[in-house]
This record gives C-alpha cells, sequence and structure tokens, in this order.
C-alpha cells in the first residue's frame, strides 16, 4: 500500500488474487474509489488508484510486507526484547555466576 495523496498503489500478493479479482468488479471498484477518496479528503475525479498483483522479484526487491508479515515481525521482536529483558535481569545473572552456568534457551509462551 503506497498513497501519495492523489496515487495510490495498492499490491497484492498471488494468493490475495481473490481480494484483487473482486475489487476489479465496477460495484466493489467504485466503493473503493468513494471510500479513498472520503478518507483521503481528496475528490474523486483527482484520484488515481493502481492495484496489481506483486511478483516474488518484487515482494524481494520492495521490501513489500503485507499486515501479516508486519504483525509477525513486531511479535518477534517483542518476544526477543522480552529474552534480553530476562538475560539482564539481576537475578538471573546471578543465578547463573552461582551455578557457573549460562541459560541456553528460554521460553515465552508458545514457544518452541
Amino acid at each position: 500500500f503506497n498513497v501519495n495523496a492523489r496515487n495510490i498503489k495498492i499490491g497484492f500478493l498471488d494468493d490475495g488474487k481473490i481480494f484483487f479479482d473482486y475489487l476489479q468488479e465496477k460495484e466493489n471498484w467504485d466503493e473503493l474509489r468513494l471510500a479513498m477518496s472520503k478518507f483521503l479528503e481528496v475528490p474523486e475525479d483527482q484520484l488515481n488508484i493502481h492495484l496489481q498483483i506483486v511478483d516474488d522479484e518484487a515482494v524481494e526487491s520492495h521490501n513489500f510486507k503485507t499486515t501479516v508479515d508486519m504483525h509477525e515481525d513486531a511479535e518477534k521482536k517483542l518476544k526477543e526484547e522480552q529474552k534480553d529483558l530476562l538475560l539482564e535481569n539481576k537475578y538471573i545473572k546471578d543465578a547463573q555466576n552461582l551455578f557457573q552456568s549460562k541459560i541456553d534457551k528460554i521460553v515465552l509462551n508458545n514457544d518452541k
């Protein structure tokens, strides 16, 4: 999804082709244009929307991420921060010194 005030590009991965096809239908296309026009506060006739299927090559070159990918990345980052916080905990460090060992693995929630 890329917005430049009046120019909007919306990309779909191959597995999202059904949504691409859905938005290509006239009634849905008109509804999309109206919704984007209202949201961006731009007259509908000045709005240029382009829908496209994004191939694997473009995904790699443009670092294209779906909302699911972004959510997974954020979740992964949060878990890494939690693990780092645990490793820096005073009591964990004291226990490692006491037993002369290091923590090999940290399991958070349903991680395996």
